[in-house]
């Protein structure tokens, strides 16, 4: 199992929007489906990676060739912008999606190369509420929003951030260390704590499992990695306020 996010279905149609920026690592495959797809500036080549074609290209065009980006979809729509602007490509396409209706938006992008812009990323789950999940490199980061479920390996590694404000969690299950009834804070993230198996801490475990196991999906994985269903385990929280961003490796294969 690759510890990929497990993120709330939704019942009606076109409100779920890929956005692509840059991606440095091994081919991706979509297990999901999406009703449109963005790519901002080199986000046109994690679209030829994962065999998909934008419905729109945006962006400055720092990063790749506006005339390649035409030569590579001649039927697509392209938004330039200046170079000089207040905004990262990452965040046009995700305001754009925003303004065409999508409620659900996922995002590839890099963890590698500028710090800065992968620094940035982390506020826009805070900022917009209809960013659900960002797949990297290496990791995996998963909006908490009211409730959410995370497919995990047993024993592995995940952590919970809070970017503004307080948050305070109803319950949990399947980790070691349960955040119930904790308030995290920007400054009091929960660090390193792991996914254990359900039949071991029963604690609200089959409820909650069984009340938000229908929410599954598993959006996006590394082409050809192993999985292992069987002895996957799943990590529920349940919040009273606020939004928590969790963060484990997609890739973790124990």
């Amino acid at each position: 199992m690759n510890g990929l996010s497990t993120l709330p279905l939704h019942t009606s149609k076109h409100i779920k929007c890929l956005v692509l920026a840059s991606y440095q690592g091994q081919g991706l495959s979509l297990i999901d489906s999406y009703d449109c797809v963005i790519a901002c500036d080199v986000g046109v080549t994690t679209a030829t990676v994962l065999g998909v074609s934008p419905d729109v290209i945006i962006g400055d065009f720092d990063s790749f060739s506006l005339a390649e980006a035409k030569a590579m979809y001649p039927s697509v729509q392209i938004q330039q912008y200046p170079v000089d602007k207040a905004k990262t490509d990452l965040e046009l396409g995700i305001e754009l999606a925003v303004q065409k209706g999508y409620r659900h938006i996922d995002v590839i992008a890099s963890e590698r190369g500028r710090m800065d812009h992968y620094l940035g990323m982390f506020s826009l789950f805070e900022r917009y509420p209809e960013v659900q999940y960002a797949f990297c490199e290496r990791y995996a980061y998963c909006a908490v929003r009211k409730r959410a479920c995370i497919a995990l390996n047993p024993n592995q590694l995940i952590s919970f951030f809070c970017i503004a404000g307080e948050v305070e969690v109803e319950r949990s299950s399947g980790l070691k260390w349960p955040l119930d009834g904790m308030c995290l804070t920007p400054l009091y993230p929960s660090i390193s704590n792991r996914g254990v198996d359900n039949r071991i801490l029963r604690h609200n475990t089959k409820r909650m499992t069984n009340a938000l196991s229908k929410n599954i999906t598993k959006p996006i994985t590394q082409a050809n990695t192993k999985t292992n269903d069987a002895n996957s385990i799943t990590v529920c929280v349940e919040l009273k306020r606020g939004t928590l961003i969790a963060v484990y490796e997609h890739n973790d294969n124990r």
